[in-house]
């Protein structure tokens, strides 16, 4: 089975440039533990089929973790259509919506892919509860990792902790607030593509997977 890193040849660059996020969006510094109003939030597109960890993630936070006393919603997810339906957030107001949230539940779906949400939750100071896609080390750094094995009793405790313990909490929330704000912003998504693209008119590689956060 042939890798997507197969196809780069003498002629033809391959560049991994990771998902980044608008800082301007996000409210800074970002609310504190007990300003935040919701407990749980569910994000992202709840089809069953591409994304059941999701899916599993939101019955467990409305059957269970709701009917025990947390806030919790589901955020309606907005399509990809403009002008967005009503009871929808996108850029700015979406930053807000997640910055009112203490952890915030998503996954990687079937594809095992560190969507945007995996950077645009760390940046609003919320705890991502999440599993982690294959070979993300950043992402491992930034995530409460919510595994695709665990019992549900595994991930409700795991959850549950982080909510009921604000230094919890914070040991996961503020670091990794701080390596999204450092290394997943669009000002380096520019710097990275601007790289690449002296790279390919240099020719000095075939390849490149740009991770400065292990640099510094």
């Amino acid at each position: 089975m042939e890798e997507w890193s197969d196809y780069a040849t003498s002629t033809r660059m391959l560049a991994h440039i990771p998902h980044c996020a608008e800082t301007a969006f996000y409210p800074f510094p970002v609310p504190t533990f007990s300003a935040r109003v919701w407990d749980v939030t569910v994000i992202g597109n709840m089809n069953d089929f591409y994304y059941p960890h999701r899916v599993r993630l939101r019955e467990l936070a409305w059957t269970v973790l709701r009917k025990r006393g947390y806030a919790v919603r589901v955020l309606r997810h907005p399509g990809y259509k403009r002008p967005v339906p009503l009871d929808t957030y996108v850029d700015a107001s979406y930053a807000r919506e997640l910055s009112l949230s203490k952890v915030v539940l998503t996954c990687s779906g079937h594809q095992r892919a560190a969507f945007l949400k995996y950077v645009e939750v760390p940046m609003a100071g919320a705890v991502l509860g999440a599993d982690i896609p294959d070979d993300r080390g950043f992402v491992r750094r930034t995530t409460l990792e919510l595994p695709l094995h665990a019992t549900d009793a595994e991930l409700l405790g795991k959850i549950e902790h982080v909510l009921d313990h604000e230094e919890a909490w914070a040991a996961i929330a503020k670091p990794a607030h701080d390596l999204v704000r450092t290394y997943r912003t669009m000002d380096v998504y520019a710097q990275m593509f601007l790289q690449v693209c002296h790279a390919f008119f240099t020719r000095n590689t075939a390849r490149i997977i740009w991770t400065p956060e292990v640099e510094a």
